[in-house]
């Protein structure tokens, strides 16, 4: 279990666009792949059965990806939707991803 919590991976930011108006929504899956996937993969995992566009605001290399995942979706669960689906304007997008690499680098540090 130990080796689990402890294994590095990516933080990634999915959004959606729709493809009618080319809009951007201000849904975002804030999820984890562990070293041995690429987000990428996760968007195209996602991408079955949603008729919008899903694509990769961004990815954040960190250790203990699990747990910077659980203390990003603690942090911003007063805008969950439904979940790992946040409900984040670009502002509070940015800050997300902020947030992430402050946790990544603190951990990285211990």
């Amino acid at each position: 279990m130990g080796d689990n919590i402890t294994r590095g991976g990516e933080i990634y930011f999915i959004g959606e666009r729709d493809l009618l108006t080319g809009e951007t929504s201000p849904y975002v899956k804030i999820g984890l792949v562990r070293d041995d996937r690429a987000s990428s993969a996760r968007q195209g995992d996602h991408q079955t059965g949603n008729p919008r566009e899903l694509f990769l605001h961004d990815a954040v290399k960190v250790e203990m990806v699990q747990t910077v995942e659980k203390s990003l979706h603690w942090h911003f669960a007063p805008k969950r939707v439904t979940g790992e689906w946040f409900y984040l304007r670009a502002a509070e997008l940015a800050e997300a991803v902020r947030k992430c690499r402050e946790l990544g680098a603190e951990f990285e540090l211990h």
